[in-house]
């Protein structure tokens, strides 16, 4: 492994990038689209503390689940910050949970396992809905149970509710682990 000097963390080689550009590009359909997505990743890299093949096997799957490259942008990031609130370690794991969790609540016609999910990471998905909503956590799991919440606007109230309550989480770590190892 090859330690970053700004993050502490694995950075990705050319072979790793090589294929990263071939794989997106074809899933894209478009090579610029690919290279534009590798640059934001590199650039969310040496602000986080994640490995750069966890955040293209993120992009992977959820551009294979149909999800637009807008969303992942957000939810990588956003998600982030929230694995980074949630978790004690920097475990890519967790964070891979917690962003699929996330887009869980938003392609299931039942949020609930997505949200749950989310709690079992660390992430209080009912305590921000209900803050966000300005709704008794209660109701909200009573709502959801009767199926009377949307799945699109809960994802897009928590991914709201993550860049406001956790923003720079990731950064903050980031730096943490630079002057650890510098």
């Amino acid at each position: 492994m090859i330690a970053s000097a700004a993050n502490g963390q694995r950075t990705p080689t050319k072979d790793e990038l090589d294929r990263a550009q071939l794989v997106l590009s074809r899933t894209l359909n478009s090579e610029s689209d690919a290279e534009h997505h590798i640059l934001f990743l590199q650039s969310y890299l040496e602000q986080s503390p994640w490995q750069f093949r966890t955040l293209v096997n993120i992009t992977q799957r959820l551009l294979a689940g149909r999800q637009s490259l807008g969303d992942i942008q957000r939810a990588i990031t956003a998600c982030g910050d929230a694995a980074v609130a949630a978790t004690v370690e920097d475990d890519d794991a967790a964070y891979e949970q917690i962003v699929f969790a996330l887009f869980a609540v938003k392609t299931d016609r039942d949020p609930i396992a997505g949200l749950t999910e989310l709690e079992l990471n660390g992430v209080p998905a009912w305590g921000l809905l209900g803050e966000m909503t300005g709704t008794p956590v209660a109701k909200m799991r009573q709502l959801a149970e009767a199926r009377r919440i949307n799945s699109k606007a809960t994802f897009d109230i928590l991914l709201t509710a993550f860049e406001r309550k956790y923003n720079g989480l990731a950064a903050k770590r980031a730096e943490q682990l630079k002057r650890r190892a510098g």
